[in-house]
């Protein structure tokens, strides 16, 4: 099963609010002028403009809004296209590849979103608007606009707020810019004056803008030439004064003259890489005041001026192209959480190789060589010229050598530190004085501990591996039980009540580990042994405490541990034990817990109960504490949390049985998590609640959010029915054990919960009244009095005069409203002091004591009680009128309140709901009804709220609660009553089923009171497909229904669905709802349909839909059919590593060319194959070899693989295999009865995903019967031409269909971005174009035939259409050898397999002939070679093989004997079994087992290494060995060449010489002068005299390799004494 799956863009407006938080808006007129200057502009202009513009005539009537007041922004530059571009992408910036562009506009320009929501742009004939709300320019009205970039409202005022950080800058804006040189501000009033606020301009004198032009042309002269390796930097310094005018505060205005000096490039070839990384140029500059007497202090710039709190401490500004963060607002530098960033390490490249020079280079050339000395005679620094001034940064020399009058050198001001003095070219004193400069410096290793730390955890990686050290120091102590607990709780104390008080921060969540072993003394000083190699000499330890254990400040810098009478704490750090350490050197605190000291304070909260430690006892045991770091630190930026420890907690549940297999004494592991909620109930309570995020707490009804509605209703649900009846059933089952005796003086109220004890009120109270409603009705209540269990409904309660017992329902609460109706003496109130008992208040209000409510018979009862009345005054003796009071409790009103209409309303729903069936007039009353009763409500909100901003929200007295109708269906459809869930502002249809339109869109406050969502969730989708499915059951659904789901899937489609959700019901094809995982999509249609496979609606869900809400595709079943069955097998097939980016970056390495065909060849030859065929237009490549399980396993181990072992072979499939992804996105092949595809996209093969990242399927009959369209794609069918396609069926068959279309090549993530792969795939990889290259590759394969080991036959065919598939040979290549040289080569490979390099074997040699022959177009033409191959050197038996391991000294010579070749153009190549692209300057080939680069491509030498690089050594060796066996050929072959007569037949001899190591014979003369003197003499000379052979002035198409040298001078040294030996 499959999804969709991927980053999905969130709206514009919320990504610009992200970059919002990230830039202030103090930036933005910054930001602006840096935009301007990378646009190549020379003056920048801003007008405040406070007026108001005319609306009448607008390209669009919603621009009204933005007529106002505005600030404008303006530069000499004109957009180019690329800047139009530029600025529309948000993020991605076309400035990015442009070292001379400094900002993104991508980012730094959308800080003017803080002041506006429509940025304006007119430029040339352009004029564009930029609407990240998208609304004005759609036709629909939006009545509110909540969603904003930003909700601070600005002014002008607020704008020259803002303006006033600009005019604190002035000075210092321009001196880095590039061309920008005015910069002014203006202010546009009402009226339309304009007035001018302030003015910077930077002018230049003479030549000088001259000069900074020519340096930028210049740079970009070098920047064409060079790219990023500028070697020679370009310096150069300009003169020029600033001049800034504030017209708001004339007392800001400054005249001010800088030396500016600018330096690119660098000789350091880090420099180089990094600058290629980061598209940065290596650009940095100085900025020295030349008017001021006081040093400035100096500010960093990135072309503008940083923060100022990024200070460089030095009396100039510094500029440089610095990586800087998101906000650039910080300079990146380089740390734990930036290990491996070549941003960060450029920043220290800059601080390190470019500042420097740049800074000296300012001062020698421009400050006229001047520096301040130290002289006794005055307190103050004199200045003198550079001549005679030395340095030295001894501080003995300086106080006590003294400087003699005489002498002629002047000591510079201490001030300038050494570092600075040697780069102004000063002198030590060291020269003067004849000694050693460093004659009396402090020498000793040291190391701060925190750094000593971070580079230990360098080699720990956190999380799984911080647990095993701690298991193994726990099983080197000798425990047998280890338990981990995650201890969520927070221990808030008071610092006050702690031994440390800096320890306060550690009392909150943390992680446990306890061992049942206790702390010895040598453990302990163990521990606080850094590296030390404590155990090393115990044989039964594992560890070392001292490197393991520090792994655990991954998570903590405060680790601490109970063990026996002790706790520990360390902080190497410092920031808790800070006040408390005397010696710092020893960061952490042993103290005695036991003392009453320890014990009274709260030091020891977060152990107490933990484990069985008890405070003031002796630990039997060992209590590791690990709080979790809350900020990054000088260890570490990790921070832990309970996701993290979640994490660990898998790792351990699924590595278990690995943990404890070599474990000697830990038996037992548990893992525990302690969290920090508390009801104040006297009983523990579980259930599947809906929890908050962080597992915290309980989603109540408390949490205002919208989103968790379902989920609080889901818990008072749980309150108000399951968790009461459960806790009353553990009440009745407590009363029979009790019954029973098997529970002892139950005393049965201490367990009934009390509202008064709760600590967490909501939604606990709910389940207490419900829990009370069923104790009330059951005997669970013990009358001590009766002596039995009774029903509080039963039971009866004594009055006040004690001579009377009534019912509850018979009492009168004496706080109702209406106690004034009734005398004490009556009897009917409850004894005051029992009632005021909060259990007994409120049980007597469940069992129904008289209350809020009064019937009419008792008030008719206490009317009664009144003698008599009549319509006279009081002071006649009547009544009077009725009081207020007596109004207020018979509830006479002239208009109810809005807690009587919500409560009419929820009698009007439950009687409503309750019939099961309405007539029409019903329905019409019930319709006017809700309607008068909505528009009460939503009057009474209107006034509330009016009233509330009247009183700015301080009154709640009139507040309007309608929050009981939240639980109940409330919402009048036209027919029925619906919850608020199922009802949106926006949907389809208000009659529903299922979900609703709101039926009155004015009722606003109302509605926004019940919640009501403007639109359904996808949440809101799923659960009305569970309700249509559980309505239906399992029948067809009705024909209302249908519309709705038609609705529902319709909005499905643009919708994204959350990781984990609720069951998906989907309609078959017969409209039965079904869980969608059980349902399937038939994307196999030429399939025959299967009767047992439910398929999903095709009418209504599309494939892509389906895939996403996981249905099963058809195809994919069917594929599953086809996986391997066997325990190995089915593990599901694909290389293990994340793949697009780690092939992208070996395809660099491997070019596009022949190499790809060459790996292929080697890897068939390491499978033992004999034939190779290659076929277009989809390349596909066989070898008559079958695939073992061990090629399979090793295919698809990335660089890995598994034939280095292997001695008879050749590669390593895992890296030169991946060359093909030049050609394809979804290699696979065919071998043993199994296809095998590759797809490190995961969009090709069923079933591909991340972790395997591709497929293996059983290759049968049925497989090709169910994916008939597979069958030509791998030739298993018949085509035309030729018989070879019958031999597939055995062997290996890989397929690599080609990237054939534009589409596919824009569509892959591996395609190289480099300008080779450009060249490549400017056009797309056709199967025209592919046979062209095969073509222009298959000449070059015969060469690759030399040295293999098995195959001896290639063919190269092409399949074409003609009406149906012809197969047509276009090469053909065999490798021929006789039975005698078939033995020597199996004798090769025997002696090969029982060379042991470690024992010294004996090197041996073997030579033979092997005939290459070339087939095709009814042409043979055969070549003649001789081969010699061996292992080991044979000159130097004693030569050692040990650098490499795995690997044997295999070397062979190939020497061509026909046809006869012509010695000045045949080029000597160097092999690894297969050809490189090196040339040896050699008459034969030279093949030798080399170490090379990871591409084949070169060999490794001592620049990668250094002379004492094993690689290196490997190869120098094994060049030596190729010498001697080449040496041992010439003398071999002489034998080869006949002498008749006596006489050396020339032409033999000539072509004998012409095999020696760049040499060429010597005329020889003819029989007829054999007696010549000449000759005689030379052969009396013992040999034949040798001149050097010209070199080929042909052009060199390969690199001669670096060793070949050192080849050639020993071929020569060993062919010359077998010249000087020779019987010739």
């Amino acid at each position: 099963m499959a999804g969709t799956f991927g980053l999905k863009q969130p709206p514009l407006y919320v990504s610009i609010q992200k970059i919002l938080n990230k830039y202030p808006d103090g930036q933005i007129f910054k930001e602006i002028i840096q935009n301007a200057d990378d646009a190549g502009a020379t003056a920048v202009h801003f007008y405040l403009d406070s007026r108001k513009h005319g609306t009448d005539y607008l390209v669009e009537p919603k621009l009204a809004t933005f007529q106002g007041p505005a600030l404008l922004a303006y530069n000499d530059a004109v957009f180019t296209d690329d800047d139009w571009q530029s600025i529309q992408r948000m993020q991605q910036s076309s400035k990015v590849k442009d070292p001379f562009k400094v900002g993104k506009f991508g980012i730094g320009f959308n800080s003017v979103y803080h002041i506006t929501d429509l940025p304006t742009i007119m430029s040339g004939s352009k004029l564009a608007y930029l609407e990240p709300h998208e609304e004005i320019w759609k036709k629909e009205t939006v009545s509110v606009r909540e969603k904003r970039v930003s909700s601070q409202v600005y002014t002008i005022d607020k704008l020259r707020e803002i303006l006033t950080a600009l005019r604190e800058e002035a000075r210092d804006i321009l001196l880095f810019l590039r061309s920008v040189t005015v910069v002014e501000v203006h202010e546009i009033s009402d009226g339309g004056d304009c007035t001018e606020l302030l003015r910077v301009s930077s002018v230049f004198e003479g030549s000088q803008l001259q000069l900074r032009s020519e340096f930028h042309q210049q740079l970009r002269a070098a920047f064409e030439r060079f790219s990023y390796d500028i070697v020679h930097p370009i310096e150069r310094t300009v003169q020029f004064k600033v001049n800034v005018e504030d017209f708001i505060d004339p007392v800001n205005s400054s005249e001010s003259e800088w030396l500016v000096a600018s330096r690119v490039g660098s000789p350091s070839s880090e420099v180089h890489r990094i600058a290629k990384a980061l598209m940065a140029l290596p650009w940095v500059g100085v900025a020295l005041e030349s008017t001021e007497s006081t040093a400035i202090g100096g500010r960093v710039f990135c072309v503008l001026p940083m923060p100022s709190e990024v200070s460089c401490h030095l009396p100039v500004h510094v500029n440089a192209t610095f990586s800087l963060n998101d906000e650039r607002r910080e300079l990146k530098w380089a740390g734990v959480e930036r290990k491996n960033d070549p941003s960060a390490d450029w920043n220290g490249l800059i601080i390190e190789h470019l500042l420097p020079p740049c800074y000296a280079g300012l001062l020698l050339g421009h400050v006229k060589e001047l520096f301040t000395v130290e002289d006794d005679s005055s307190d103050w620094p004199i200045l003198v010229e550079s001549e005679g001034v030395v340095y030295t940064d001894n501080d003995f020399l300086r106080r006590y050598i003294g400087v003699p009058e005489a002498e002629s050198y002047k000591l510079v001001n201490k001030r300038i530190p050494p570092q600075m003095a040697r780069l102004l070219r000063l002198k030590p004193l060291s020269e003067f004085l004849d000694i050693a400069e460093d004659a009396f410096e402090d020498i000793g290793q040291h190391e701060p501990l925190t750094v000593r730390l971070k580079n230990i955890l360098k080699d720990y990686k956190d999380g799984l591996t911080i647990i095993k050290e701690l298991l193994q120091n726990a099983d080197d102590a000798g425990a047998t039980e280890v338990n981990i607990c995650y201890d969520a709780r927070n221990h808030r104390v008071n610092p006050g009540s702690l031994l440390f008080p800096g320890m306060a921060s550690c009392h909150g969540p943390a992680l446990v580990v306890h061992n049942n072993a206790m702390f010895t003394q040598e453990d302990f000083k163990n521990i606080t042994k850094l590296a030390g190699a404590t155990k090393e000499g115990k044989a039964l330890k594992i560890g070392k405490f001292g490197v393991g254990f520090c792994s655990v400040y991954h998570m903590t810098d405060v680790p601490s541990f109970i063990s026996n009478n002790f706790l520990y704490i360390f902080d190497p750090t410092l920031a808790c034990l800070k006040d408390d350490i005397k010696n710092p050197a020893q960061p952490g605190k042993k103290v005695t817990h036991s003392t009453s000291i320890v014990i009274n304070s709260q030091q020891l909260a977060p152990y107490q109960g933990l484990f069985g430690f008890q405070k003031g006892c002796q630990y039997e045991g060992t209590m590791f504490r690990f709080p979790f770091r809350t900020t990054p630190s000088d260890l570490s930026s990790n921070m832990y949390n309970s996701h993290t420890v979640k994490q660990i907690f898998e790792g351990i549940q699924n590595k278990s049985s690995e943990l404890l297999l070599f474990l000697q004494s830990v038996k037992c592991i548990k893992v525990h998590e302690i969290n920090d909620v508390k009801t104040g109930l006297p009983v523990h309570i579980s259930s599947n609640f809906a929890v908050t995020n962080n597992r915290t707490g309980l989603w109540t009804s408390d949490d205002r959010s919208t989103n968790i509605i379902r989920e609080v209703q889901w818990n008072e649900s749980l309150m108000k029915t399951v968790i009461p009846k459960a806790y009353f059933g553990m009440l009745a089952s407590l009363k029979q054990m009790s019954l029973s005796s098997q529970v002892k003086e139950y005393l049965f109220y201490k367990l009934w919960p009390l509202g008064e004890n709760l600590t967490i009120h909501n939604p606990w109270k709910l389940m207490i009244d419900a829990l009370y409603q069923n104790i009330q009705q059951s005997d669970l209540f013990f009358s001590t009095c009766a002596n039995e269990w009774l029903a509080l409904s039963k039971g009866r309660f004594l009055s006040p005069d004690g001579n009377r017992l009534r019912k509850c329902c018979e009492v009168v609460n004496p706080k109702a409203q209406f106690a004034g109706l009734f005398d004490e003496e009556e009897g009917l109130f409850p004894i005051k002091e029992f009632h005021e008992k909060p259990l007994v208040s409120k049980a007597m209000e469940i069992l129904g004591i008289v209350s809020s409510h009064i019937s009419m018979e008792l008030l008719k009862e206490r009317a009664r009680t009144v003698a008599f009345t009549n319509e006279c005054e009081p002071k006649d003796g009547g009544c009077g009128r009725v009081s207020y009071a007596a109004r207020n409790i018979l509830r006479i009103r002239d208009m109810p309140t809005p807690r009587e209409v919500v409560e009419h309303f929820v009698n009007v729903i439950s009687v409503y709901s309750s019939q099961s069936t309405h007539n029409e007039s019903m329905v019409k009353v019930m319709d006017n009804t809700v309607r008068l009763i909505y528009s009460f409500l939503e009057n009474a909100l209107s006034q509330q709220k009016s009233t509330e901003m009247k009183k700015k929200g301080k009154d709640h007295s009139c507040k309007v609660d309608i929050s009981q109708l939240l639980t109940l269906p409330c919402i009048w459809t036209g027919r029925r009553f619906v919850r608020c869930e199922r009802v949106a502002m926006e949907w389809k249809s208000d009659t529903g089923p299922c979900l609703y339109k709101v039926p009155d869109r004015h009722n606003v406050q109302l509605w926004k009171e019940l919640q009501i969502k403007p639109k359904f969730s996808i949440i809101d989708f799923i659960r009305a497909l569970q309700e249509i499915s559980e309505e239906h059951c399992s029948e067809m659904v009705s024909d209302a229904h249908k519309k709705v789901l038609l609705d529902i899937v319709s909005e499905l489609v643009d919708l994204d669905i959350p990781k984990e959700h609720p069951i998906i019901m989907l309609p078959d094809k017969n409209f039965v709802m079904h869980d969608a995982s059980s349902l399937a999509f038939n994307d196999a249609q030429w399939l025959p349909p299967d009767k047992e496979i439910d398929y999903v609606n095709h009418k209504l869900v599309t494939r892509d839909l389906a895939q996403k809400l996981g249905v099963r595709m058809v195809r994919s079943k069917v594929v599953d059919t086809h996986r391997s069955s066997k325990p190995f097998e089915s593990q599901k097939f694909g290389q293990r590593e994340k793949l697009t980016t780690r092939i992208q970056g070996i395809l660099k390495d491997y070019p596009f060319d022949v190499t790809i065909l060459k790996e292929l060849l080697q890897n068939a030859d390491d499978a033992k194959a004999s034939k190779m065929i290659y076929r277009v237009p989809a390349l596909l490549v066989w070898n008559d070899s079958v695939f073992s399980e061990t090629d399979i396993e090793g295919i698809q181990k990335l660089g890995i693989g598994t034939k280095p072992s292997d001695a008879d072979t050749i590669g390593q499939y895992g890296i030169g295999f991946n060359s093909v992804y030049h050609l394809t996105d979804c290699p696979s092949f065919i071998s043993a009865g199994n296809l095998c595809v590759f797809d490190p996209h995961c969009k090709f093969s069923p079933g591909s995903s991340i972790k395997h990242p591709g497929g293996r399927f059983k290759v049968s009959k049925g497989f090709w019967s169910d994916f008939p369209d597979m069958i030509p794609a791998y030739l298993q069918c018949n085509v035309e031409g030729g018989s070879e396609c019958r031999e597939i069926l055995g062997g290996s068959l890989f397929r690599f269909p080609l990237r054939h279309t534009r589409e596919l090549v824009d569509a892959s993530e591996i395609v190289c971005e480099n300008e080779e792969s450009k060249k490549v795939f400017e056009g797309v990889l056709t199967a025209s174009r592919m046979q062209e290259y095969l073509h222009k590759w298959a000449p070059q394969m015969k060469q690759s035939m030399y040295f293999l080991n098995h195959v001896t036959e290639l063919k190269f065919f092409v399949i074409s259409q003609y009406g149906g598939n012809h197969l047509r040979l276009e090469h053909h290549y065999r490798v021929g050898i006789d039975d005698l040289a078939a033995a020597y080569r199996k004798e090769i490979h025997q002696k090969l397999k029982s060379f042991n390099v470690a024992q010294g074997a004996e090197p041996f040699v073997t030579k033979y002939q092997l005939t290459l022959t070339e087939m095709g177009s009814g042409k043979e033409m055969k070549e003649k070679w001789l081969i010699q191959q061996g292992v080991g050197d044979i000159h130097n038996k004693q030569q050692e093989w040990k650098y490499i391991a795995r690997v044997k000294p295999r070397h062979g010579i190939a020497v061509p004997l026909e046809p006869a070749t012509d010695p000045y153009t045949f080029r000597g190549r160097v092999f690894c079994f297969l050809p490189l692209p090196l040339d040896c300057n050699l008459p034969v080939h030279i093949h030798g087992h080399f170490i090379l680069h990871s591409n084949r491509r070169g060999l490794w030498t001592a620049s990668e290494g250094g002379d004492t690089d094993s690689k290196h050594q490997w190869n120098t060796a094994l060049l030596k060995a190729i010498a001697s066996s080449y040496a041992q050929l010439l003398l071999t072959i002489k034998a080869d060449y006949k002498i008749e007569g006596g006489v050396v037949n020339s032409k033999d001899v000539r072509k004998y010489y012409l095999t020696f190591p760049s040499w060429t014979a010597p005329r020889v003369k003819s029989k007829s002068d054999a007696e010549s003197p000449e000759v005689g003499a030379t052969q009396r000379a013992a040999g034949i005299s040798v001149v050097q052979r010209q070199a080929s002035t042909g052009p060199q198409e390969h690199a001669t390799p670096q060793g070949c040298t050192s080849l050639k001078t020993a071929s020569f040294a060993k062919s010359e004494q077998i010249t000087n030996t020779n019987s010739y």
